[in-house]
């Protein structure tokens, strides 16, 4: 799975589409399904989220945080 540099962002929404549609274009028939598995989230979840329904709660971000092997900088601001 690829990681986009979150300091390019400003939300949390934006950098998930993004990491969404890079991975989709290195494995095209990804969905938001399998994705989500992949990151062991719920598939309704990671929906809002990239469409700004729902905000990131701590736990997600730490779980996420933990996956990407984001430092501390990283984990902020991704918080």
């Amino acid at each position: 799975m690829i990681f986009p540099k979150i300091d390019d962002y400003l939300d949390c929404a934006s950098y998930f589409k993004d990491l969404y549609e890079q991975n989709q274009l290195i494995n095209p028939p990804l969905s938001y399904r399998q994705f989500a598995l992949e990151i062991n989230w719920p598939v309704s979840y990671l929906n809002d989220v990239i469409n700004k329904r729902r905000t990131m709660t701590l736990t997600r971000a730490f779980e996420f945080s933990r996956l990407a092997k984001f430092n501390v900088l990283e984990i902020e601001r991704l918080v």
